[in-house]
Formats: structure tokens, C-alpha cells, sequence
């Protein structure tokens, strides 16, 4: 996460939310004219929470963060050290959330993305043998 990185982070992670929001009420736009329906990741991720302060496992003084910040830490790569990170697609806490606020907007049209959430689970640099268990809430997913 750029807010990570200091004072010039900290104002793109917060010029970057607001581009978000710009982009996220496009795709909403579009799909409901479409007839889809669009689960809210981005609220499920509470990206817009920069006032709410957590305490997270993080060195000082990353230790405070805000509460969107600590949920993208939380549910991405973006805070794992290298090789597993810095990289922005979801782990498995992040897919199951998402796959958590797809089935709250349960649609025909989401099964074959839900199935697709389930398949790219597993980690890049694991065997798909080896891959994690996954959550019963995403596996509940793929009977949609």
C-alpha cells in the first residue's frame, strides 16, 4: 500500500480512493443498464474509512493505520514482502469477502465469475495439490 511509504503515499492512497469512487459509480452505471447486478467490494473493503485508526501487527509506524489501509493489508498481497508481495489481487480472506458480498447480490449472471473466484483461490507459487483449504462461504459459492 502507498500509505506505507510516507506523506507522498498517504495523499495518493487518498487521491486514489477518490478516483475509485469515480470509476466504481461508471461500472455501476453501465452494468445496471445492462440489467447486472455489481457486488460492492468496495464497500465490503471499507475503502473509504481513512478516520477510523486500527492496530495492526505492522512495524511503527505502521502500526496505527486507517481502517482502509489496514483492510487492503488484510486482504491483499499489498503489504507481503517480497516475493509475495507487494501485488494487489486478493488473498483468500480477500476472495471470500468478495465472494461473501457476490452472494449477498446473488445473480444469474455472476455464476461463471463465482466459479472463476474459486479456481484463482490458490495462490500463483503453490501446486494446485497444495493449494489452502478454502472457506465454506466460497465454496458455497460455486453451487450458484
Amino acid at each position: 500500500s502507498s500509505w506505507l511509504e510516507g506523506p507522498d503515499g498517504q495523499t495518493l492512497a487518498t487521491d486514489s480512493q477518490q478516483a475509485a469512487v469515480v470509476f466504481n459509480d461508471s461500472l455501476r452505471t453501465t452494468y445496471m443498464a445492462a440489467g447486472i447486478s455489481m457486488a460492492d467490494v468496495y464497500s465490503a473493503f471499507e475503502s473509504d474509512d481513512f478516520a477510523t485508526m486500527v492496530q495492526t501487527s505492522l512495524p511503527s509506524p505502521n502500526d496505527m493505520l486507517p481502517l482502509s489501509v489496514a483492510n487492503i493489508c488484510s486482504f491483499t498481497y499489498m503489504c507481503d514482502e517480497s516475493p509475495v508481495g507487494p501485488d494487489i489481487h486478493a488473498n483468500v480472506a480477500g476472495y471470500s469477502l468478495i465472494a461473501e458480498t457476490m452472494q449477498e447480490r446473488k445473480s444469474p449472471r455472476m455464476g461463471l465469475f463465482s466459479f472463476r473466484v474459486n479456481v484463482w483461490l490458490r495462490r500463483p507459487w503453490q501446486h494446485i495439490r497444495n493449494a489452502p483449504s478454502v472457506p465454506a462461504s466460497v465454496r458455497a459459492v460455486e453451487h450458484w
